[in-house]
């Protein structure tokens, strides 16, 4: 059985991305707009304090839920000895 590496990309960039979102509003909303500060060393433009900010993140926690995914997906295809990126439907 293979994974689609595609589908793996976007449900984790999905999940991902709106993590980082909700993760930021509640900081916001809570007070604690800095405590995700650290996320902005990997995030370019993140800001935690802002909605702005938030949109950046959720973005980049796109990005990198997919890139992710895809990785985990191929690694899986080559270990399991399917052909990387594609499904087979039952």
């Amino acid at each position: 059985m293979n994974l689609s590496s595609k589908a793996l990309a976007v449900a984790l960039g999905s999940v991902s991305g709106v993590a980082v979102l909700i993760g930021t509003i509640i900081s916001m909303m809570r007070g604690m707009g800095l405590t995700l500060g650290a996320l902005g060393a990997a995030m370019p433009g993140y800001a935690p304090g802002s909605i702005v900010g938030a949109i950046v993140g959720t973005v980049w926690g796109f990005v990198y839920g997919a890139v992710f995914g895809w990785l985990v997906a191929w690694v899986y295809n080559m270990v399991a000895g399917g052909s990387a990126g594609t499904s087979r439907a039952a």
